[in-house]
């Protein structure tokens, strides 16, 4: 093998260190030092008197390619940009450049190196990862540590949950996965149950901040444009009604249905006002008893699939959870969070909350919490009766039923 000459593109210590060995291995004599100079390459001019591995050393870095080198190492660690795995990166690649690039550049002091490694942070959401950087490497004081910690703050990123990110959500009390199933219905509506004890193709959701809703959906991935929520569908008293779980009358029914909907329900009243005063054609006193525009058909003119909320929260405790995006929305909350917010991982433990879309006959909203227990239904399906662990919402207090693993499965790059 030919030892490559010294060109200039290469650290002259590093250079030296490598002939040096090459040498003590396939060569006993002791004309080490005129080899090493005859391999230097003829555009570099080397002064006279040089006798020691030492002086050559000096020689090549008093030379002007040396500087045209460093400096070349330089603007290479200014462009330098991380890439994470879910991207098509390689952190430990990474971590190696860099480190080859700052000895190139003998670039030595630490606080220079944070300097370009917070340079090459991704800029997809950089408001986002920048705060989290900056508290790692405050107390960094060698390479070492800096290369640790680096590592610990790119396991972190590649845990962040992004929008439109597929996510699987584990029940923690019976380990079984939140799932539904496409034309497994009842009155209507695509049913929801915790199943399979592994993630499986109808355990899989696509998270995605709603902006109309200020809220979150989740978008069964397996079903034809059907989101997680529940349903709204009586009417009495002017005032939507919660639909109710069969086994619990207080808890509610949860469901995959079509696109989140907020609906104010004077909306309703205003829209009944006008059909009864204009479109009916019956006398207004006998309206209100015989007329024949029933009731029924009075509702029928409202659309009543809109009587449905699709948008979640992901709290635990005080924290409020919010997710990576690169919309101006997204950013805009993320721009303001406070100290109770904190941005959405894989395997945190939370809880889901949804809250009526409406004021209540006590003038307020409520909020009610996603749960799942022991409790089972049957269904008819597959040419046979199946058992399926029921699903609901509730405005109880809060317990271990409560508790879900949010768990990513695939995460949505959100460009450069």
């Amino acid at each position: 093998m030919n030892f490559p000459k010294y060109d200039g593109n290469i650290h002259p210590d590093e250079w030296i260190n490598d002939i040096q060995k090459y040498l003590k291995l396939i060569n006993n004599s002791n004309d080490h030092l005129e080899i090493a100079i005859s391999l230097v390459n003829n555009n570099i001019s080397l002064p006279t008197g040089i006798n020691s591995f030492e002086k050559l050393r000096n020689a090549l870095r008093e030379d002007y390619f040396f500087t045209i080198f460093q400096n070349t190492n330089k603007r290479k660690l200014q462009s330098l940009k991380y890439i994470p795995e879910s991207e098509g990166g390689d952190t430990s690649k990474f971590i190696s450049n860099f480190l080859k690039l700052c000895y190139n550049a003998e670039i030595n002091n630490i606080e220079e190196q944070k300097y370009y490694l917070y340079k090459s942070l991704p800029m997809s959401h950089f408001n986002i990862i920048e705060s989290e950087f900056l508290e790692k490497m405050k107390n960094v004081n060698s390479t070492n540590e800096l290369v640790k910690e680096f590592e610990d703050f790119a396991v972190y990123g590649s845990n962040l949950i992004t929008n439109e990110s597929i996510v699987a959500l584990k029940h923690i009390a019976s380990g079984k996965y939140l799932s539904s199933v496409e034309g497994l219905r009842s009155h209507d509506r695509q049913l929801v149950f915790v199943g399979s004890p592994v993630p499986d193709p109808n355990s899989l959701w696509k998270i995605k901040f709603d902006k109309k809703s200020a809220a979150y959906t989740l978008q069964h991935v397996k079903s034809d444009n059907k989101f997680l929520g529940i349903s709204f569908d009586d009417y009495e008293s002017n005032f939507f009604s919660i639909r109710p779980s069969k086994m619990y009358p207080k808890h509610t029914k949860v469901n995959c249905d079509e696109k989140i909907f907020r609906i104010d329900p004077w909306i309703y009243q205003e829209k009944s006002r006008n059909y009864w005063e204009n479109d009916c054609d019956c006398s207004r006193n006998y309206r209100t008893n015989n007329c024949h525009c029933s009731r029924n058909d009075r509702e029928n003119n409202y659309d009543w699939k809109k009587n449905w909320n699709g948008g979640w929260e992901f709290i635990s405790g005080t924290k409020r959870y919010v997710i990576v995006d690169s919309s101006s929305s997204v950013k805009a909350l993320s721009d303001v969070k406070s100290k109770d917010q904190v941005y959405l991982k894989s395997n945190d433990i939370i809880n889901l909350k949804i809250t009526e879309n409406y004021n209540n006959r006590r003038g307020n909203r409520r909020d009610y919490f996603l749960r799942s227990h022991d409790i089972q239904f049957t269904m008819f399906t597959n040419g046979k009766d199946e058992r399926f662990q029921e699903v609901v919402c509730h405005d109880e207090r809060l317990g271990g039923n409560d508790e879900w693993c949010i768990e990513l499965i695939k995460k949505k790059n959100i460009g450069p």
